[in-house]
């Protein structure tokens, strides 16, 4: 279908210089009638009519559409799902707005020539205008919803898939006929499913390590949950953040009603969507979660002269053809945010049949290896690589553990290359001359391979530190939705204000397949275990500039890349990775252990671990950076993970001086003896439920967790400050049992 969309006739500089100027008046214009549309038809034309009547059906599901209302039933054996509430119109909670939104597919949000954002349903400003039309297609059916006065037209398949509902929004229909409003985001089903006060469940959303919201204990008057997958798009600058909070990492939402549930899988358009939730008692009597996907970013701009804040609005619509969900139905036994788990690495290792964790339990290990630093050279200020942890005080350390019992070991070896934390964009395996040079290097390399000794080298494909050749910090860097190099900076502990001292930009993609290719070339012959692209796995933005893609399909390239460094050495480690990367990483370090512990919310619970138990090597944070290491120790056994440490051999008082506080406390001498007696504590534990399925965990009391893995072990984990007794099991305060 041929798109058609119209875009401002006046760009974002002459908005701003209006503004300026003190002008407001004339900017809006009267709505105008659209004209003709014409998307070509696809399927057969339905009749309008009230009540659902069939749409497909494949021997587990069967589909049903009201066309004259715009709503769906899907019927899973005896268990209907449907897009509107049942008893919606009797809520004595919900007020006209919500209460007709409620009844709606779609809820969509536009911004006027001023940037002002409005929200509109589907049901009150299409389907009640007579813009609804639907078509019989394979497998299902097409709605399209016309809004006549905010002149968008927005198509959206339905269909059914083995045990799948699949909802997308196809982005080639969607068409924009009125020049004084531009579509900013879609809002899909967004009460699908909905529960009322008096079901028995829980919402489920992916802050950090998965978060419940049960709505029988939830606070009403919390703030709805909103969260961006992957988290806010990375290449608007940012002069202060927020509080600290985990990350969305995986693209997933879930709700559990009763012996029912239903899990939601952001397929297509990740990168742009965001999972919202909401409790009953609020603004109605139903608890709901649902997928957003931003049609259009945009970026707040300070006028200093006004003292005014403007929104700029991407120029140009999303590259994806299509913004999608799948919806997964759950009953009985499987019914819980566990099932919901597994059905989702079911989803995401659909193309590696063959991924299976190992049955080896390593202590990992994060060995940074050299900082730049300001030194006195002939009396004048250089910049100077400072080493923390040498390629010869790397097979110190490992010997040392060895000599100490440990047997199993897999190293992160950060900063190792040239320039250390301050190394360009690289292109080639340059070791080092301030950790020991190349040759030192190399029979590092070799020793650890006779020893057996996993070591995975950092790689950084995506920071824009420095320049090089074929590598410029503006040339180069992605774009910012303003068309501004897309500046990164760090930020204080105290009020998470911007370093501006330091800074880096972005690397757009074609510079990152650039650099992997030249990577991967030069690294064949050298023998160490696997790359480490660990900013790959964590950073996701787009390159607003036109010259490159965007989040809504860059997970798709940076899938692609991660897949060309983890075949040219067969294994990859990653470091807290988002969804899109996961199918590529055969070991996972620093695995979220938190959630943001947003008001709504009323639990944490491992999900993440869960979905990847049995296909990947998994680790904790490093427990020396903890507050509490012991309480690191016991997340570990909760989930049946290996437990990291950072170490660094030498830290010198230029070190100290660079200001990286994650240097602290990693001395390898003052930490040694602790971490082998948690390592040996914990590790035969461990040992015995490596690369099994996490099979149920339960939370038995607010501070109390059982898992039990598919060989029959069971650990238990206190986290409280009282005892814990309950039949035959027992589980001291702060402490684990093991069954």
């Amino acid at each position: 279908m041929k798109k058609r969309r119209m875009h401002w006739k006046r760009n974002a500089a002459l908005l701003l210089a209006f503004l300026l100027a003190g002008g407001a008046a004339g900017l809006f214009t009267q709505a105008e009638e659209p004209s003709a549309l014409s998307i070509p038809p696809i399927g057969e034309a339905m009749p309008t009519v009230s009540g659902y009547q069939p749409a497909a059906e494949n021997g587990r599901l069967s589909l049903a559409v009201d066309t004259a209302e715009g709503r769906i039933l899907v019927t899973d054996g005896s268990v209907d799902w449907t897009s509107t509430p049942a008893g919606y119109d009797e809520d004595p909670l919900a007020r006209g707005g919500t209460k007709i939104a409620m009844e709606s597919l779609l809820q969509v949000e536009y911004a006027d020539r001023l940037g002002n954002v409005s929200t509109v349903n589907g049901q009150a400003a299409s389907v009640n205008q007579g813009g609804l039309s639907c078509q019989k297609i394979e497998d299902g059916v097409l709605l399209i919803f016309r809004f006549p006065k905010e002149g968008f037209t927005i198509p959206v398949e339905i269909t059914l898939e083995g045990d799948a509902l699949d909802v997308s929004v196809q982005l080639d229909g969607v068409e924009e006929t009125n020049e004084s409003y531009q579509l900013t985001s879609i809002s899909l089903l967004p009460y699908f499913g909905a529960a009322p006060t008096d079901a028995d469940g829980y919402l489920f959303v992916p802050d950090g390590s998965g978060a419940l919201i049960e709505w029988k204990k939830a606070d009403a008057t919390a703030t709805d949950y909103r969260q961006y997958v992957y988290g806010r798009e990375p290449t608007t600058t940012k002069m202060q953040i927020d509080a600290l909070e985990e990350t969305a990492y995986l693209p997933v939402f879930g709700l559990k009603n009763g012996e029912t549930a239903m899990l939601g899988v952001i397929t297509e358009g990740a990168g742009r969507a965001a999972v919202n939730a909401s409790v009953n008692g609020k603004k109605c009597s139903y608890s709901n979660v649902f997928a957003q996907f931003l049609y259009r970013d945009s970026e707040m701009v300070t006028i200093t002269q006004k003292n005014q804040t403007v929104r700029v609005l991407e120029q140009t619509p999303p590259d994806a053809e299509r913004f999608s969900v799948r919806y997964l139905f759950l009953q009985g036994e499987e019914a819980n945010y566990v099932g919901m788990a597994h059905r989702y690495s079911e989803w995401l290792m659909r193309d590696q049949p063959e991924k299976q964790a190992g049955g080896t339990m390593p202590l990992y290990m994060e060995l940074p290896g050299g900082v730049m630093t300001q030194q006195s050279f002939l009396g004048f200020p250089v910049d100077r690589v400072t080493a923390l942890t040498t390629y010869k005080d790397v097979e110190t350390i490992t010997a040392r553990l060895r000599e100490m019992g440990v047997k199993e070991m897999t190293i992160h070896y950060r900063w190792w290359n040239k320039d250390g934390d301050g190394a360009a964009i690289p292109t080639d395996v340059q070791p080092e001359g301030q950790l020991g040079g190349r040759a030192a290097f190399r029979r590092t390399l070799s020793a650890l391979q006779d020893a057996g000794i996993p070591l995975y080298l950092d790689f950084n494909f995506t920071d824009l530190v420095k320049d090089r050749w074929g590598f410029r910090r503006t040339a180069d860097s992605a774009a910012s939705v303003r068309k501004n190099p897309s500046l990164q900076f760090s930020y204080t502990l105290q009020d998470h204000q911007a370093i501006t001292t330091e800074s880096y930009t972005l690397l757009r993609l074609t510079g990152i397949r650039k650099a992997a290719d030249k990577v991967i070339a030069a690294a064949e012959d050298e023998a160490f275990t696997g790359f480490a692209p660990v900013t790959l796995g964590q950073k996701l933005y787009s390159d607003f500039s036109g010259k490159s893609v965007r989040r809504d399909t860059a997970d798709r390239e940076w899938a692609a890349v991660l897949e060309s460094l983890q075949q040219a050495k067969g294994k990859l480690l990653l470091s807290a990775a988002c969804g899109y990367a996961l199918p590529y990483a055969d070991v996972v370090t620093d695995t979220p252990l938190y959630t943001s512990g947003y008001s709504i919310e009323t639990a944490g619970v491992p999900f993440y671990q869960i979905a990847l138990h049995e296909y990947v090597d998994m680790s904790t944070p490093s427990l020396n950076q903890m507050s509490e290491p012991r309480r690191g120790l016991l997340q570990a056994l909760e989930t049946g993970i290996g437990i990291k440490f950072q170490f660094l051999y030498r830290l010198s008082e230029e070190a100290l001086n660079a200001g990286d506080v994650s240097l602290l406390g990693s001395l390898f001498d003052d930490w040694v003896e602790e971490a082998i007696a948690l390592y040996q504590e914990a590790g035969p534990i461990l040992l015995r439920v490596a690369g099994c399925q996490i099979v149920s965990h339960t939370l038995l009391t607010e501070e109390v967790r059982e898992t039990v893995f598919d060989n029959g072990v069971k650990i238990y984990v206190n986290y409280g400050g009282t005892d814990y007794a309950n039949g035959s099991v027992a589980v001291e305060a702060g402490g684990y049992a093991v069954i």
